[in-house]
């Protein structure tokens, strides 16, 4: 089973991140005093770490399902 635990690990780390992330990004007090530029680059970062964040759920989910496939 240290397969199935690394995977729940992972899920659990991945759900940690999310929720920082999602803090951040709702933070716009603490971007307001970059310059813009660099307000707008931070912001860019944090939407695309959010997006490869759904893609790495997703593929969590995939392996969870095949996973509860191999148990039959």
């Amino acid at each position: 089973m240290p397969l199935e635990n690394d995977f729940k690990k992972l899920k659990y780390e991945l759900a940690v991140l999310q929720k920082s992330v999602g803090e951040l990004r709702s933070d716009k007090g603490a971007r307001s005093l970059l310059p813009d530029e660099e307000r707008r680059r931070v912001d860019d970062i944090l939407d695309a770490l959010h997006e490869d964040m759904l893609v790495f759920e997703r593929g969590l989910e995939i392996i969870d399902e095949l996973l509860a496939e191999a148990d039959r």
